[in-house]
């Protein structure tokens, strides 16, 4: 759990709930948690978590390059 001391919250002029959020989005961003503990830590669940990702332009899939063509070589035997 993420306890933010009310000095911060007030200096920051932002609610705690948006606080919280962003530094989910951070560190999510940053690679340093899963989209599901990121939203856990925003408070949301994760469809909705997703969706204000969406929203910003953050990709909630990362692949790389051989993963994605993996991916891809997948689907396209299991489409034939």
């Amino acid at each position: 759990m993420l306890v933010l001391d009310d000095e911060f919250v007030k200096a920051a002029e932002m609610p705690e709930e948006e606080i919280k959020l962003e530094f989910a989005i951070w560190l999510f961003e940053k690679e340093k948690v899963s989209m599901r503990k990121a939203s856990i830590m925003a408070g949301l669940n994760w469809l909705d978590f997703s969706k204000i990702l969406s929203a910003r332009n953050i990709p909630t899939i990362r692949m790389s390059d051989e993963e994605l063509q993996a991916e891809i070589k997948t689907v396209n035997n299991l489409l034939r």
